[in-house]
């Protein structure tokens, strides 16, 4: 085998790996938190990345109305990609 040889097979093989174990698994990631934000609906219970928790009001678009505090009505608004995660969603 010749030296040019090697390094294009061993490049090759190197860029394979790299795709399985690095690129796959974030597409993957990314595509589960896209559908997570646009399973995002008035009424859930949702956590942001910032650690507040609040009940979604309102949804236009890309931004989210949160309800924080029911006693004094303080509300939010944020943008979708904040979410962080949906903590109870609401009964349909």
């Amino acid at each position: 085998m010749r030296p040019w040889e090697f390094v294009l097979i061993y490049s090759v093989g190197l860029l394979a790996l790299m795709y399985f174990a690095v690129i796959l698994p974030g597409k993957r990631k990314n595509k589960k938190t896209q559908q997570m934000h646009d399973a995002v609906k008035v009424g859930d219970t949702i956590s942001t990345i910032g650690g507040i928790l609040g009940t979604v009001t309102e949804r236009d678009g890309d931004t989210v109305t949160l309800l924080i505090d029911e006693n004094t009505g303080t509300t939010m608004r944020i943008v979708i990609y904040a979410v962080q995660s949906i903590v109870e969603q609401a009964d349909t």
